[in-house]
């Protein structure tokens, strides 16, 4: 069975990847802009998010299954960068989204940038779970140069965070 639809497949994977790769291409456009309009408040960052943030959003609208998440994600993103105090339900329900996808790469974004707002929000309790969380999943990911800069870059706030796997022996 498998012989035969395999064809169908390769099929449905040559037509959807021009959607697969221009959905993530254009999130990774729209959270730079971001956080370029976030340093920067220049206003062209602020329309080049905007632009491609509606792009994600009306593929979502068109029934791609993959742009739900990566939208859930940029739009987080913008309401932290708007300062919105709804900002971190957002990040929620956009890592929700990102796990049942098992898109690890964006919810370990997503999970970091959850960690940034908490600081931010001067939550410092909060910020380190979301830093422990994104370490583990950095962790399980694999990417070990990512949790050493988030481990030198955050030493201030890793001061009670442990790694997951990690047993206090009494």
């Amino acid at each position: 069975h498998v012989k035969d639809t395999l064809p169908l497949v390769i099929r449905d994977i040559d037509i959807c990847r021009g959607t697969f790769n221009y959905c993530f291409g254009m999130t990774d456009v729209a959270m730079a802009s971001l956080g370029l309009f976030e340093r920067t408040e220049k206003k062209k960052y602020r329309q080049c998010a905007q632009k491609y943030m509606k792009l994600v959003q009306k593929s979502s609208n068109n029934g791609v299954p993959l742009a739900k998440p990566l939208s859930a994600l940029i739009n987080a993103e913008w309401k932290a960068v708007m300062e919105d105090e709804d900002a971190k339900d957002f990040y929620d329900e956009a890592i929700e989204e990102l796990v049942s996808h098992k898109f690890v790469a964006y919810e370990t974004m997503a999970y970091q940038r959850v960690m940034h707002l908490m600081i931010r929000q001067i939550s410092a309790r909060r910020a380190r779970d979301y830093l422990a969380t994104s370490l583990d999943r950095h962790r399980t990911w694999g990417n070990r140069a990512k949790v050493e800069y988030l481990e030198g870059a955050y030493s201030d706030v890793m001061k009670s965070v442990k790694p997951a796997y990690e047993v206090e022996v009494t």
